[in-house]
């Protein structure tokens, strides 16, 4: 399976632009039945929306959710974080 995670901004603070795609993506071999745990580090820059006003990429803080899938029709699974200001 290879999970692919993407943070979602929040629904409050709406994404003028496209955020990073796939901030991070890797392979991992799982036996059917079996199950494993996995870190996937996120960088800063999964976090940023595009600011018109700056013309820059923006950090924002606040509550995220992150989903990992083998597929876009195939969740495995949604999880909620929150990044630091």
């Amino acid at each position: 399976m290879e999970p692919e995670t993407e943070p979602e901004t929040p629904e409050t603070e709406p994404a003028t632009e496209p955020g990073p795609d796939r901030p991070a993506s890797r392979g991992v071999e799982v036996a059917p039945g079996e199950s494993v745990e996995v870190t996937v580090p996120l960088p800063r820059r999964a976090f940023e929306i595009w600011d018109e006003g700056a013309d820059a990429w923006a950090y924002r803080a606040g509550a995220y959710r992150v989903e990992a899938c083998r597929s876009l029709a195939d969740l495995r699974l949604r999880q909620a974080l929150t990044a630091a200001p």
